[in-house]
């Protein structure tokens, strides 16, 4: 007779999504990346539900409830984990929608939510897919989608499944350069700077320009932030208003690496192997899409996290194909990569 643990249940899941255990990584540790991703592929089934209402669609509400309801679920049916899985259902919830609202998994209609059509990209063996249709085979690093399956050609990029950056980091500057406006500021209330020193341990703003700089980035108002590029000169900070396309909703941090870049102190980004596994820590956040993605396609650390800290957005754990791709991905842009002997 075949006896099985606790546990069976969640090893089968880990072999059907293809996440398998990092060399040093402890059982719990590996059962909650496990559990996060399930989630995240049980809620884009939800999609597809067949409500008992007369309108019949699927809203936000439906989506977050489901989360809800599975993560409960997982706490009652392995409680030794409930130290090793989140705890705040709301937080999770809300996470898991709006990545994959970010990335282009779903969108939003008046008083409903709806599926992607399925798209796919391929790079370095492996093929990206957004598709909510929970019947297809796949695997799974974090709440993202992939298989190692390349039958098919396929002539999507990574940037254009999910609108990376095209510019490389070193050709920011001299763009932004060519429609500048300059004006002379008088310095206001609530006004930062971007911090341009190496370390990053007070926040990535200030309180004071920077004396003698030809190009850097402030915001400033109460409230809802405007965004300029500034240059100081002689004591005078004059100023560029940025529209808000190239700020709003994280967008400013391509520029705000750009220029951390040309002066030649942008952070590396570290990374340590564990076996099928890799641990990444960003030395500085990323621009917008860039940063979902790594988000998309990576489990958090810490899997107990009960809110969207820096740890959480920074340090996070991929499979190792995954990692490979985006990393190559990455390159393109300017960013750097540095192997380390721990995470």
């Amino acid at each position: 007779m075949i006896v099985m643990d606790d546990y069976d249940l969640l090893r089968q899941i880990g072999a059907e999504l293809r996440i398998r255990k990092g060399t040093k990584e402890d059982k719990p540790h590996w059962y909650a990346r496990i559990i996060y991703s399930s989630i995240g592929r049980m809620a884009l089934a939800s999609l597809f539900d067949q409500l008992d209402n007369d309108a019949d669609v699927i809203s936000k509400a439906h989506f977050t409830q489901r989360v809800k309801e599975l993560l409960d679920a997982y706490h009652t049916i392995f409680p030794a984990l409930n130290h090793s899985i989140f705890q705040d259902d709301t937080f999770l919830s809300s996470t898991i929608y709006d990545q994959y609202e970010s990335t282009g998994y779903l969108y939003h209609e008046p008083y409903r939510i709806c599926a992607a059509v399925k798209t796919t990209a391929s790079l370095n063996g492996v093929r990206f897919i957004r598709n909510s249709n929970c019947g297809i085979s796949c695997c799974m690093s974090g709440l993202g989608l992939y298989d190692l399956k390349l039958e098919e050609e396929n002539r999507n990029s990574i940037g254009e499944m999910f609108q990376l950056d095209e510019i490389k980091l070193s050709d920011v500057l001299p763009m932004l350069l060519k429609s500048v406006d300059w004006r002379r500021f008088d310095v206001q209330d609530s006004v930062e700077y971007l911090q341009v020193n190496p370390s990053f341990r007070f926040g990535y703003w200030k309180s004071k320009p920077d004396t003698d700089t030809e190009l850097s980035l402030m915001r400033y108002g109460i409230g809802e932030k405007q965004y300029a590029l500034y240059r100081s000169q002689d004591g005078t900070v004059q100023i560029s208003t940025l529209p808000k396309w190239q700020y709003e909703g994280g967008q400013h941090f391509l520029i705000a690496n750009a220029i951390l870049s040309e002066h030649h102190i942008l952070p590396d980004i570290k990374y340590f192997h564990d076996g099928n596994i890799v641990t990444v820590v960003l030395g500085y956040l990323l621009p917008a899409a860039e940063q979902q993605l790594f988000m998309l396609y990576s489990w958090p650390h810490d899997m107990n996290c009960e809110k969207e800290t820096l740890p959480y957005l920074m340090k996070r754990d991929m499979s190792k194909e995954i990692f490979q791709a985006i990393r190559m991905t990455y390159e393109k842009l300017g960013l750097h990569f540095t192997e380390v002997g721990h995470a």
